[in-house]
């Protein structure tokens, strides 16, 4: 059986370093807490591997501003397992 080849994220120019070091990987965004808890999945976001920098673009941001400004309209609810670790 042949092994797929994984084709690797394009890398960009880093918004905060300037360095050609960001990449694209999809991850999950969490915005409030306790029962106002939202959390967007599979986001497109830029992950710098020089400065550490996490960054989405202003068009992701506007549609997530649109999810938050009416969660009821573009979601759907979830039971989630939460995890507190002590101090």
């Amino acid at each position: 059986m042949k092994r797929k080849r994984r084709s690797k994220n394009p890398v960009s120019t880093c918004s905060f370093c300037g360095q050609n070091t960001a990449g694209l990987v999809s991850k999950n965004h969490t915005f409030g807490k306790g029962n106002n808890m939202l959390v967007f999945e599979s986001i497109p976001t830029f992950v710098c591997s020089n400065c550490d920098s996490v960054y989405i673009t202003a068009a992701v941001s506007r549609a997530m501003d649109e999810v938050l400004a009416a969660p009821e309209q573009y979601t759907e609810r979830r039971a989630v397992s939460v995890a507190k670790l002590a101090a």
